[in-house]
């Protein structure tokens, strides 16, 4: 057998496919070659070896303790573990420049999650439980919510039809832990509705595609601190982001608050001027 032929035809096998694909196929043989699960680019228990694509980037999942800011900020530490990994700024630096313009002067640090297909939902954990690990709960606690209220993100066209909110609850409803597969990735800034009514708190979501700020629709406002989530595109990655203040920023696609004025319960409505 020639291994350099049939690297090759492995080569030009996955570049047939999209680029998630091609990480989840590079997964499953890293997996078969050292019986260790990885994920290209996001490895979880290892620095990852430079390649072109990620040779100055480095993703470190935190294992340390998170604290949520509240009306003021709070102070977060989160160190590298691997000595040859940057320094916690240069760190934030170095991945700052994937979130929108707009809001990079407002962000005080980026804190990266585990990489497991469960990102979106450790970073609402990190806000709502005080640390990445109850994601699972995370997830249980969405179905309550959309089971719940079903009735009222069908009528307000939060979902377009009962099969979306179906196919919603499938996404979510996983309660297997480690790695999933990107039918149970978090979906935003759909989800982004659930979180602020599940959690009672604002919800602000960024993307260099698309960024949106959501306001709780049923309860009073109270003390309990927004969920700042940000999707790095390029990895197909949700962070959790802790900003110089968090209520001092600017509020993402505020025209939405349009339609969240016309069916929020009277009670939410001081919500908005919370935060301005």
């Amino acid at each position: 057998m020639n291994l350099d032929e049939e690297m090759e035809k492995i080569k030009t096998h996955l570049k047939s496919f999209d680029t998630l694909t091609q990480r989840e196929k590079l997964d499953k043989i890293y997996e078969i070659l050292d019986n260790n699960p990885h994920s290209l680019g996001k490895r979880e228990n290892s620095a990852e070896e430079p390649t072109q694509q990620n040779k100055k980037l480095k993703i470190q999942p935190t294992s340390t303790p998170f604290i949520p800011s509240s009306k003021s900020s709070a102070s977060i530490t989160i160190l590298p573990t691997k000595e040859e990994l940057p320094s916690k700024s240069n760190w934030t630096s170095e991945w700052i420049k994937y979130l929108p313009e707009l809001i990079q002067p407002y962000v005080e640090e980026i804190i990266n999650v585990g990489s497991d297909g469960h990102c979106g939902f450790r970073v609402a954990s990190l806000f709502a439980k005080g640390s990445e690990g109850s994601y699972l709960k995370i997830r249980q606690e969405l179905l309550d919510e959309i089971n719940l209220n079903r009735n009222f993100y069908l009528k307000h066209n939060h979902f377009f039809s009962e099969i979306e909110c179906e196919e919603t609850l499938e996404i979510i409803g996983t309660q297997e832990e480690g790695r999933v597969g990107r039918g149970h990735y978090m979906v935003m800034p759909l989800t982004g509705e659930m979180l602020a009514n599940a959690f009672q708190c604002p919800v602000f979501f960024f993307s260099t595609q698309t960024s949106k700020g959501i306001l709780p629709s049923f309860c009073p406002p109270n003390d309990n601190p927004p969920i700042f989530i940000a999707l790095i595109s390029e990895f197909d990655h949700y962070v959790a982001l802790r900003m110089k203040d968090p209520f001092k920023f600017p509020f993402p696609a505020s025209n939405c608050l349009v339609e969240w004025r016309a069916h929020a319960q009277a009670q939410a409505k001081d919500w908005e001027k919370n935060l301005q």
